[in-house]
């Protein structure tokens, strides 16, 4: 578990198991005002980002990627239940292609959700960036979905947070394929870290 001080002028991060001692002993006066503490991990804020710019070639329609129907509703449905499952603290929405109708279908079902364009689609790094002025830095848990993909349930989200928990700086969620796609690829080192994503067509598959 871990413990987030709010330091000036930087952010201090402590083990929450030495907390006690640390209070008890009283070693660190720069965080020693409990007025400092900002929250536990237990109950640290999640502010979810699901992007929905995305125009969906490969389905050749002219609905957005994300309002195509899945077990009756939106596949965004899905992502957006998700979120609010999670008790996200901000929910925010990133439109870009027919962004009016993905904006008018959220509005209608999830009012509390709120937007932010990406007027070229410039990829989903690009996404994520124009998001940033609108979520607090170093005081929550971000939390990145996509609108289009609908079968990521609490369960796992949760064990990702575990792992971010135990000191992971970042974690992505992969799969193992059963058989060649066209998805990227996460290029892991032989102790299972992330070394980098590469899309399909630079990936090399000797």
């Amino acid at each position: 578990m871990i413990a987030f001080f709010k330091g000036t002028p930087f952010t201090k991060l402590v083990n929450a198991k030495k907390l006690k001692n640390i209070i008890e002993k009283k070693k660190d006066k720069s965080i020693i005002n409990h007025r400092k503490v900002i929250y536990f991990i237990n109950k640290m804020k999640i502010y979810t980002v699901i992007l929905a710019a995305g125009e969906g070639k490969r389905m050749r329609s002219r609905t957005p990627k994300v309002l195509h129907k899945f077990g009756q509703v939106p596949m965004i449905n899905n992502t957006l239940l998700l979120a609010k499952e999670l008790n996200s603290e901000k929910v925010i929405v990133v439109t870009g292609h027919k962004a009016p109708e993905v904006e008018s279908w959220v509005m209608e079902n999830y009012p509390e959700v709120h937007f932010v364009r990406q007027e070229t689609q410039l990829g989903t790094g690009h996404a994520v960036k124009i998001v940033e002025k609108s979520i607090p830095q170093n005081e929550a848990l971000l939390l990145i979905l996509y609108g289009d993909t609908p079968f990521v349930n609490t369960a796992t989200i949760n064990k990702m947070v575990e792992e971010k928990n135990n000191g992971a700086n970042i974690v992505v969620l992969g799969f193992k394929e059963e058989k060649s796609n066209s998805y990227g690829k996460l290029i892991q080192s032989q102790t299972g870290y992330l070394q980098k994503i590469v899309e399909h067509k630079d990936a090399n598959f000797q």
